[in-house]
């Protein structure tokens, strides 16, 4: 395994290190102990110990893993296998954030879900979770309806929008396939994304649903056709079971009425 300190040299360079099996030095080896092989017509190999750990591994470093092998009668591989490279990132999207709907928000329409969300490395999915809170249920876009709690599969009933990022810049992400009508209650979003390397962050909003409108009655004048000297207040009630923001009055003047 080597510490590819020099990304542009491919074959290494001398502030590049090994790992022995047990620490990074600063010339080329293998791992000790070696591989354990199952035999087989195309053999097997497997190393799951004296392997780096996550205090031996930098961030946003990349590593080169190549192998060699040896037969019965000593013949060794060379030159060595291509191998492979990765890039250790143990850090999750950040930051991810749920704008449509906001947090404690109440709303009368909402057409898609949307956010924004960055990594340092990229996004590779983001996945939304609509949850009814009483009772309690879980919207599925695979088959366009509400999932009970209790059903297989829940809670993680999640589903998946088609924004990514190959890059570690900034997106806004967007998820359209929202249930046709909403329940006019409070309910629950969910959003997690996903980087390449499988690191994981979530985000959660709790907005309420209203699209039905206030009643108002008019109180005084109380009934039609009153004759008044002066008009100095209009009064009335007004219900909403969400709450109200405002009232406005119209007068309208009846031209020969």
């Amino acid at each position: 395994i080597r510490k590819d300190n020099i990304p542009e040299a491919s074959t290494g360079g001398q502030e590049d290190q090994w790992w022995d099996g047990t620490q990074w030095i600063n010339t080329p080896s293998f791992v000790s102990p070696t591989a354990t092989l199952t035999p087989g017509t195309t053999y097997q190999y497997l190393l799951t110990t004296h392997l780096p750990g996550p205090d031996d591994l930098t961030p946003n470093t990349r590593y080169h893993i190549t192998s060699t092998a040896q037969d019965k009668a000593l013949n060794t591989e060379t030159p060595l296998a291509a191998g492979a490279y990765f890039r250790y990132d143990p850090t999750p999207p950040s930051p991810l954030t749920l704008q449509q709907p906001a947090d404690g928000s109440i709303i009368n329409t909402l057409p898609q879900l949307s956010g924004t969300v960055a990594d340092n490395q990229n996004v590779k999915r983001v996945e939304v979770r609509i949850k009814r809170l009483t009772p309690t249920q879980y919207w599925n876009d695979a088959t366009s309806g509400w999932v009970p709690d209790g059903d297989p599969g829940t809670p993680e009933i999640w589903n998946v929008s088609p924004d990514s990022s190959a890059t570690g810049a900034s997106f806004t992400w967007h998820y359209s396939n929202v249930p046709p009508s909403w329940w006019q209650e409070p309910q629950e979003i969910n959003v997690r994304a996903f980087d390449e390397a499988g690191n994981v962050t979530y985000a959660t909003s709790t907005f309420t649903f209203d699209s039905v409108p206030p009643q108002s009655i008019s109180t005084y004048p109380a009934v039609n056709n009153q004759i008044f000297s002066s008009m100095t207040a209009i009064a009335g009630t007004v219900y909403d079971d969400r709450g109200v923001s405002k009232v406005q009055i119209r007068l309208t003047r009846l031209l020969g009425g």
